[in-house]
């Protein structure tokens, strides 16, 4: 995963409240330093990330690590590796349809060897993002999907999805994917 999105992850803590940002920070101390210190570019093992989302999901529970992630994804399209990407989707006219279609591409700039992505858009309020290629060892990390979760209902939150957005999550474990129901209504 690349170190610039985990950075943004750690920098998303702050939204939770410092005490909480605190207590992640505690319990993991040797994976802050090596996001901390790794420069953005540079691929960082996943586990850095498990880590720190199961870290957070024992203090603040699964809607906590939505809300979290929700955070963080705004926090990322505010950086070199995203940012871009959101620019041009708002220069040819921005919605959630529109960006989750570009979602695939821009996963590839986050993780590598953690599977594929693929968007269906069922209609202009609903589309399916199915995450296949998961490699069974992660799919016991509910909460992380969950996450996952959470930056698809940033994305269409940041995008025009309006103000209800949400993503559900179902975990395939015998076909290795996980399949994300999102809709929202538009604003």
């Amino acid at each position: 995963m690349r170190a610039s999105f985990l950075q943004s992850n750690l920098d998303a803590l702050d939204s939770l409240g410092a005490e909480t940002a605190r207590v992640v920070r505690a319990a993991i101390p040797d994976t802050v330093a090596q996001i901390e210190g790794a420069v953005r570019t540079k691929w960082l093992p996943l586990e850095c990330d498990l880590q720190l989302t199961n870290s957070l999901a024992g203090i603040v529970g699964r809607e906590g690590v939505r809300r979290w992630s929700q955070d963080a994804v705004l926090e990322a399209t505010r950086g070199p590796l995203l940012g871009p990407l959101l620019r041009g989707l708002q220069a040819v006219g921005l919605n959630p349809v529109r960006a989750l279609r570009r979602a695939p591409s821009a996963y590839l700039l986050v993780y590598r060897d953690f599977g594929v992505l693929e968007f269906e858009a069922h209609d202009a309020t609903r589309g399916v993002i199915t995450h296949s290629g998961v490699p069974s060892a992660y799919l016991g990390h509910e909460a992380y999907f969950e996450g996952f979760a959470g930056a698809w209902e940033g994305v269409i939150t940041l995008t025009g999805g309006g103000r209800r957005p949400r993503a559900e999550v179902e975990i395939d474990r015998a076909g290795n994917r996980i399949v994300y129901a999102c809709s929202w209504t538009p604003d």
